[in-house]
This record gives C-alpha cells, structure tokens and sequence, in this order.
C-alpha cells in the first residue's frame, strides 16, 4: 500500500471512530431525561502523514506541572486538563474555531481530508485533540467531546454506538478516576486493510459529562495512553 492510500484509509478509520463516539452523545440522549437533545456529528481526528495542525498556545495548561516526557492539554469545554506525550501536537479545536482563522482551519481541513464546512462542524462537539508521531501510515490520537447528557454512556450505549460504524466493543469496566466514577469500553474495528484499537472514557468532568477517545494500533499502547490520560486529570 502506498503511502498517500496508508494515509488515506488512516483519516478514514479517525472519521468513523469519532463519529461512534458522537453516536454515544444520541445514544445516551434516548435514554436521558426529556429536555435533553443530542446530536450527531463526526470528525477526522487524525492526520496520517505530514505535518498536522500547529498546536494553539491556549491548549497547553502551564500553569500545571506535566510528568517527565509529557505535556499537559487543556480541554476548555469540559473543564479538565490531562497529560499526553510531549511528542504529540495538541489542536485546540475550541479556540481554533472561535478565532475565525480562515487561514488556519483551511489548512486543518486539507490535512485532516475534510471539507472546511466538516472541520467547522467537528468544532461545536469537538473540544481538544491530541495526535502522536505516525505508526506506519496511522496516527495515535486522543480527544475529547463533551455529551448534552447528565451521566456516562451505559455499556448497553457503547456497544450500540461502536456497531453502528461496524466495530466491536470487546470489553466494558467500570473505574474511579479523579472525578469519580467512570467507565472504559475496549474497542477494535477493521477498515480498509487495517485494525485500530482504542479505548473510550466516559466521566463527569468539571464542564460536564466527557467522552475521551484513544485511538491506537495496538491493545498495549492504547493501554498506555489511557493509564496516562486517566492518571493525569484534573480539574482545570
């Protein structure tokens, strides 16, 4: 495989991972209170090849002190910071579309293979991401969504939304992170030649409930990502 088509079916594999992690947001809504709408939407997360966005200057959280080999991101909208490797760029999703750079989201969506209508889209749901070095065509990634629902998606809602893009959700377990209860689905889902792993986390963050995604190559290293996003969170 070539690496234009490598990079190709990587962006491919981000948009259906964010749009099942969207489809929890709906999901969850079916079975919320009346009163509380959801929608949703999906967005590329992550560049394959070349270089991606350039990090914004609000997404880093100084004011915090980052663990040895990492830097701190700052979710604004759900009100959270959280440690990834200091070799991955961070897109401040939120700031970057409220600065009505053209200029900027124009090169996000040429890199992110998406039309500027889509990146302008992915921004209203989208709060932060996070992409690390490519791993033979693909790029590990983190990010996070804020859900218009009052609790974290059930296992029940995680399996829903993971098939409806033809992925499976092989594991559900309930965990306590610094906000208090939370929940991690394993996921795995073949698309075009290839297998992403990753990992969701469903938490009631200071800005409301999250939903944090980790997209990876393999178990362990999705494993790795998680433990250190989890261990690193707090309230911003």
């Amino acid at each position: 495989m070539s690496g234009t088509l490598r990079g190709r079916a990587a962006r491919a594999a981000a948009l259906v991972l964010l749009a099942g992690a969207a489809a929890c947001s709906g999901a969850a809504d079916d079975a919320s209170p009346a009163g509380s709408t959801g929608r949703a939407t999906s967005a590329s997360s992550a560049p394959a090849t070349g270089s991606s966005a350039s990090p914004s200057p609000s997404a880093a959280a100084p004011s915090r002190t980052a663990p040895a080999g990492t830097t701190l991101v700052r979710a604004q909208r759900s009100r959270m910071t959280f440690a990834v490797p200091t070799s991955w760029q961070v897109t401040d999703v939120t700031t970057l579309l409220s600065s009505g750079d053209e200029k900027a989201l124009a090169g996000l969506a040429e890199q992110l293979n998406l039309s500027l209508s889509q990146v302008r889209a992915a921004a209203r749901t989208i709060d932060v991401a996070a992409f690390g070095p490519s791993v033979d065509g693909f790029a590990p990634n983190v990010n996070v969504q804020l859900l218009p629902v009052e609790e974290p998606p059930s296992a029940a809602q995680l399996r829903l939304a993971m098939s409806a893009v033809g992925g499976t959700v092989e594991s559900v377990e309930d965990v306590t992170t610094t906000f208090g209860p939370g929940r991690v689905s394993s996921y795995r889902l073949e698309l075009g030649g290839r297998t992403v792993v990753g990992r969701q986390l469903g938490i009631k963050a200071p800005g409301g409930v999250a939903l944090v995604t980790v997209s990876h190559v393999t178990a362990k290293e999705a494993d790795v990502v998680l433990a250190l996003v989890k261990g690193s969170l707090t309230a911003d």
